[in-house]
């Protein structure tokens, strides 16, 4: 699914921020259980809308002399979100300023992982919220209007993409022929 791949991208991309800002290892799609997972940043994609790329998922085929290539894709559009828990005020300042400057410096690295749109839709104000522990934390939401597309190449050998035909005649000798 389309929608999986842009978010596994995104969590990809967001393992660029700086080190010291947060470890790579809290950030997925999953938010705070406790003070203990903190700091986090959870990845989500909502109102998502997937479709096929070109005819039927197919985008391209080609033939090098010796080999099938077969490109397919497919696309995902939605609202990106991503939200962030910290134990403090100083640390969502650090976290969130560090990825809008990531993300404002990576037009082409969002773009190589499939991200052909990427635009802000709402920079939420932090707020003071209770873990599951209750413990305090401050939480923010980034969103961001998307638009993924996966590819893929499939190469095949030299019989190509159709590896056989059926054709069933019904006639008075009910005949039938198999292509290969």
């Amino acid at each position: 699914m389309s929608a999986n791949t842009a978010i596994r991208s995104f969590i990809t991309i967001l393992g660029a921020l700086p080190a010291g800002v947060i470890d790579p290892n809290r950030i997925g799609q999953s938010g705070p259980g406790g003070a203990t997972d903190l700091p986090r940043i959870a990845v989500s994609l909502e109102r998502v809308k997937e479709s096929g790329i070109g005819i039927g998922g197919a985008v391209g085929l080609a033939f090098d002399g010796a080999q099938w290539i077969t490109t397919t894709g497919t696309r995902a559009s939605g609202l990106l979100r991503l939200e962030i828990w910290t134990a403090g005020a100083t640390g969502m300042t650090q976290i969130a300023d560090a990825v809008l400057t990531l993300l404002a410096g990576s037009g082409a690295t969002l773009f190589t992982s499939g991200f052909v749109r990427f635009e802000t839709e709402t920079l939420r104000s932090a707020e003071a919220v209770s873990l599951g522990d209750l413990s305090a934390a401050i939480h923010r939401t980034l969103e961001f209007s998307v638009l993924h597309e996966d590819i893929a190449t499939l190469t095949t050998g030299p019989g190509g993409v159709i590896k056989e035909i059926d054709v069933g005649i019904n006639g008075q000798l009910n005949e039938k022929l198999i292509v290969k």
